[in-house]
């Protein structure tokens, strides 16, 4: 019998226009991301998982992370680089520039 490989991380990225946007959605997400663990027996650890979104308000975003049970904050860490609410701002690029 072959196994299958499961990576330590994941990401799920769905669009403002995808499920998240009506109230029970979440909750619905909420369950079939229970239904996967007692499937594969892989579970989501949502004290370390977050959760965020764009052009969507930041109210509704902390509204489907307390349903969840995720951490809404910045800055994080992704593959060693810090992440931080407004991007787009040049200075928030800076060590990245200059490491390269």
């Amino acid at each position: 019998m072959e196994g299958y490989k499961v990576y330590p991380s994941f990401n799920v990225e769905i669009s403002k226009n995808d499920l998240l946007t009506h109230g029970d959605n979440i909750k619905n997400l909420s369950r079939i991301l229970k239904c996967f663990h007692i499937s594969s027996g892989i579970n989501v650890n949502f004290l370390k998982s977050r959760l965020f979104g764009t052009s969507i308000l930041d109210q509704e975003i902390r509204r489907m992370a307390n349903v969840l049970g995720c951490v809404k904050s910045f800055p994080f860490s992704y593959l060693g680089v810090s992440v931080v609410a407004n991007v787009a701002l040049k200075k928030h690029w800076e060590l990245i520039i200059d490491n390269f």
